[in-house]
């Protein structure tokens, strides 16, 4: 539409236990993995052309590089899942 700007906006502040990482004994590092993932998730859901599966499947990516920390476990890809789910109303 004609001089219509849609935009939304998300702060994110989960801590490393919320995404479901391994905290001890890496808990300087899980709480750095914390805050990438926080900074990600807001950055692809604040770009309203990003579809639910693109920021599901870009997500999953970024979990997936915290392998060591238990990333790709499925605590956390359910946590993921759970967030999306909610941000997109499903």
């Amino acid at each position: 539409m004609i001089n219509l700007e849609v935009t939304r906006k998300i702060t994110v502040d989960f801590t490393a236990e919320q995404w479901g990482l391994y905290t001890h004994p890496n808990y300087r590092e899980a709480y750095a993995a914390a805050k990438d993932l926080n900074e990600s998730l807001e950055i692809l859901f604040n770009d309203v052309n990003n579809s639910k599966a693109y920021v599901l499947m870009q997500m999953m990516n970024e979990l997936k590089r915290y392998r060591k920390l238990g990333g790709a476990d499925s605590e956390p890809m359910y946590f993921l899942e759970r967030v999306v789910n909610e941000l997109y109303g499903n």
